[in-house]
């Protein structure tokens, strides 16, 4: 839900604050594995490197997204490594993609973002796992403009950290 807005000392203006009822804001010191970072994990091995970025949190952390957006497939099991997973289409038309989940509170066709929770809250979308592969609790998230429903697969990669910080 909106709370009080506090004067933004920088602009002027007012700040718009959230209150939710998933976990809280990420902060770059929390980055793990990143964007086209080459290793020999997973989607690391390839030519073009990791697919997103890595987060690494408590199992069970309630995740929530601010933009708003429809949630656009769910999908349990291995699924190409990506384990549990939520993509949601973007109100701006990007694709996001939350993997290895351990719950997914979400189904297709469901409003997310800001206002989408009860009471004006954000809704959350599902929490933090070790599904599929994984080498410990962690949200993965890619960002791209095309999303591949048969392989899994996003493309059009853009890197999450502005996201993420954002």
């Amino acid at each position: 839900r909106n709370l009080p807005k506090p004067l933004d000392l920088l602009n002027g203006g007012p700040v718009k604050q959230y209150e939710s009822t998933g976990g809280q804001k990420i902060t770059r010191a929390e980055f793990g594995r990143g964007f086209r970072q080459k290793d020999n994990l997973g989607s690391g091995a390839t030519k073009s490197g990791h697919t997103g970025l890595d987060v690494g949190m408590p199992q069970g952390t309630p995740l929530s997204i601010v933009p708003p957006g429809v949630v656009h497939f769910t999908a349990t099991g291995d699924n190409e490594g990506y384990g549990n997973l939520v993509v949601i289409k973007l109100d701006d038309g990007r694709f996001i993609k939350l993997n290895h989940l351990s719950q997914i509170n979400v189904a297709i066709g469901d409003r997310v973002g800001e206002g989408s929770g009860e009471n004006g809250a954000i809704k959350v979308v599902g929490k933090v796992g070790s599904t599929g592969l994984s080498t410990g609790p962690h949200m993965h998230i890619d960002v791209g403009t095309v999303f591949d429903k048969n392989t899994y697969f996003t493309t059009g990669l853009q890197d999450p950290a502005p996201f993420v910080l954002g």
